[in-house]
């Protein structure tokens, strides 16, 4: 077989395709695809921001270092700078684009405020004239949680209390996040006046304002009473002349009244009268010597008010019988209402008559006095007390020869009362009233103290007619209970259990707050402990003992005794032992102090008073050192009886009670010469009271009346 020879190609062609082949390698590479992280952002909030990052990558899928180019399809709802930081700043959507040479990748961007804050922004405790609009408008303000404004935000305003007005009552956000509307007061002056602003669609608390709002100028004065009376020459009319001067929506006005007589020769008992905040004035007119027509004009500013009367030589017989106040009668249901009830007798033509007998009859309560006669306008008045129920009570009113009348009043709710025990005059009696809700041991601990105190002061005291409302003054307390009754035999006792610092520090304290005039005996004192303290006690079996003691401060041991000038070298506060001698003078207590092993001290004075230690405990114990156990030493002793000794009760008999040393416990003086001070380890627990600072005050048995008001007893 025939081969045909291979043909040899030149050596430089041979090279021109080596060449060639080296031509055709891979190309360069470029951007294909961009890459952004995030690839969706939601913004809550106005000026937040985020940085959003852009990866590159070639036709082969490999990462690659090259420039970026950002944008934003709408900045003025996100914005992005050189380096990827994109800015919300407007509600709306945006599309946040990457490119690099013929690549790019896309960002969504959604910016939606979300309400964190919805506060007032002004106008909030302005006042204003009734019926008048306020000087600047209420406004509340939205805020997104950056703090940015949010507008277009329905705001809706609403009147809470006071019955004025909203305008608008809603209203969107401005660009501030913004909303506002003008508060109209309501026309009735001093009325509680409240505005309400709500987000609506919103969860967050509504918004509320308050404002005041005052009378306006005097506008109008009405005639009350006393017009068209008929009454004796040179005789005060039975009802005075009243009137009221008013705003333009009937608001009392405070301002002045001038009374004067033009015609009839008579008198005024005040000619000018201030209208006070019931913008009421009223005064006495006694007609003058001459029969007929006579007349009285009240003035203030440009508004006048005139009464015409008719003065008569002689007054028939009696004809009927009406009240002389305008108003209804009230008062708190089982007390005396404030003001007597008084009523007129009057003739044919209505001329008061003089000397006739009127009789009060109460269908609920009593009045005082029943029976009483008409002074020479034909008036007579008594006091009356209403019954304990709440509501309406009458009261009927007859005189010889006239149909009776009928008189209603009405009874309002006390809130809460502590009923008087019925005057005993046979002993000594103690009326307790709790302020505060007590257990059925507590409760049980209070009444034995009682009737263990009962039974040592026998002699009764002279009683205390019309109670002052004492609840407030002895417990800084307004809303403490009212004591119901018209006569205090002899003593009251307001006990409260409250908080105060927990077990082991303050237990409470003790003191009179009234004393009586003729003999600075307590009239009406109180107790107060701490609850946590009170537990403890009652779980260890000492709690009747303290409360024995504390009302014993109550009766006047240690908290009198210098009102009586029992005391003698008084102690200060926290002063280093030996302190000095302070001891109790009287006599009756240190005889009972020497029958009961105390004839041989010689170390000092009987009967040895506390001197060392805390303000709760000097002046006012017998000194722990001396008498340990005695149930009035500061200390309550553990593991055996705290005495209360006849030299106790004899220093009641020092202040001027009448005692019996029946009720006494057994009891020695421990220590007789005991050295000053407190004793450095006790087996038991120190009383310790707060200061007292309750001023003390007098009052006249007859009356209630206080008379005086003393320092605070200090022990």
């Amino acid at each position: 077989m025939l081969r045909r020879p291979l043909r040899t190609l030149p050596p430089v062609l041979v090279l021109a395709a080596a060449v060639a082949a080296c031509d055709s390698g891979p190309p360069p590479p470029r951007p294909t695809t961009v890459q952004i992280t995030p690839g969706q952002h939601d913004f809550d909030a106005l000026g937040d921001s985020r940085t959003f990052s852009a990866v590159v990558f070639d036709q082969n899928g490999d990462t690659m270092r090259t420039a970026v180019a950002w944008s934003s399809s709408d900045p003025a709802v996100a914005s992005v700078d050189l380096n990827g930081l994109v800015r919300s700043v407007g509600n709306g959507t945006a599309v946040i684009r990457v490119e690099s040479d013929d690549a790019s990748g896309r960002a969504d961007v959604r910016v939606e405020q979300v309400v964190a804050d919805f506060r007032k922004d002004r106008g909030d405790a302005q006042q204003a004239q009734v019926g008048a609009e306020l000087l600047e408008p209420i406004q509340v303000r939205v805020r997104d949680p950056r703090g940015g404004p949010i507008a277009g935000m329905m705001v809706d305003f609403s009147v809470e209390a006071g019955e004025g007005s909203v305008d608008p009552p809603s209203v969107a956000t401005d660009a501030d996040g913004r909303a506002a509307a003008v508060w109209t007061m309501g026309t009735t002056a001093g009325a509680p006046q409240q505005a309400r602003a709500t987000l609506r669609g919103s969860s967050l608390p509504t918004v509320a304002f308050s404002a005041s709002n005052f009378a306006g100028p005097p506008a109008q004065m009405r005639e009350l009473s006393g017009g068209g009376q008929t009454g004796l020459v040179d005789t005060g009319l039975a009802v005075p002349l009243s009137v009221a001067v008013l705003d333009a929506f009937d608001n009392p006005r405070v301002t002045s009244v001038t009374f004067t007589v033009t015609a009839g020769g008579g008198s005024v008992s005040q000619q000018t009268v201030s209208t006070g905040f019931l913008g009421v004035a009223s005064t006495t007119w006694t007609l003058g010597p001459d029969a007929g027509e006579q007349r009285v004009v009240a003035t203030s500013g440009d508004l006048t008010v005139e009464f015409v009367a008719t003065a008569a030589e002689t007054a028939g017989p009696p004809a009927s019988i009406e009240a002389v106040f305008v108003d209804k009668p009230q008062g708190l249901a089982g007390f005396i209402i404030p003001e007597p009830i008084s009523v007129v007798v009057r003739d044919a033509v209505g001329i008061g008559v003089e000397g006739v007998e009127v009789t009060f009859t109460a269908t609920e309560g009593l009045t005082g006095p029943g029976t009483t006669t008409t002074n020479r306008s034909g008036v007579a008045a008594t006091a009356w007390l209403l019954g304990n129920r709440v509501g309406e009570q009458t009261l009927e009113v007859t005189t010889p020869g006239v149909a009776p009348f009928m008189l209603a009043g009405d009874a309002l709710d006390p809130g809460p009362v502590c009923d008087l025990e019925p005057v005993d005059p046979s002993g000594f009696d103690i009326d307790l009233c709790f302020t505060t809700p007590v257990n059925a041991t507590i409760e049980a601990a209070f009444v034995e103290a009682k009737e263990r105190w009962e039974a040592i002061i026998v002699g009764d005291l002279v009683d205390v007619g019309g109670l002052p409302n004492a609840g407030e003054v002895c417990l800084g307390d307004p809303a403490a209970p009212l004591m119901r009754g018209l006569v205090l035999d002899d003593l009251i006792i307001y006990a409260s259990v409250v908080e105060i610092d927990g077990e082991f520090n303050v237990l409470g304290s003790a003191s009179p707050c009234y004393i009586r005039n003729s003999n600075d005996l307590t009239t009406i004192g109180f107790m107060r402990f701490d609850v946590a303290d009170l537990d403890r006690l009652a779980a260890n079996g000492q709690l009747a003992d303290v409360i024995l003691h504390e009302m014993g401060h109550v009766l006047g041991i240690g908290t009198l005794w210098e009102r009586k000038s029992l005391l003698q070298n008084k102690a200060t506060p926290d002063q280093t032992p030996p302190g000095p001698d302070t001891h109790f003078s009287g006599a009756m207590a240190i005889g009972a102090f020497d029958t009961s092993g105390g004839t041989d001290r010689s170390v000092g004075q009987k009967v040895p008073v506390e001197n060392v230690g805390r303000g709760g405990s000097i002046n006012g114990h017998w000194r722990e050192s001396t008498m340990d156990r005695e149930l009035m030493t500061p200390f309550l002793d553990a593991g055996g009886p705290n005495p209360l000794s006849i030299i106790s009760i004899q220093s009641l008999a020092d202040l001027g009670y009448t005692v019996s040393n029946d009720a006494a416990d057994a009891y020695t003086v421990t220590n007789v010469d005991g050295a000053p001070g407190l004793q450095s380890e006790r087996r038991g627990i120190w009383i310790i009271e707060e200061q007292l600072s309750v001023p003390l005050r007098v009052v006249d048995e007859a009356t209630g009346r206080v008379i005086r008001i003393l320092p605070p007893p200090n022990h």
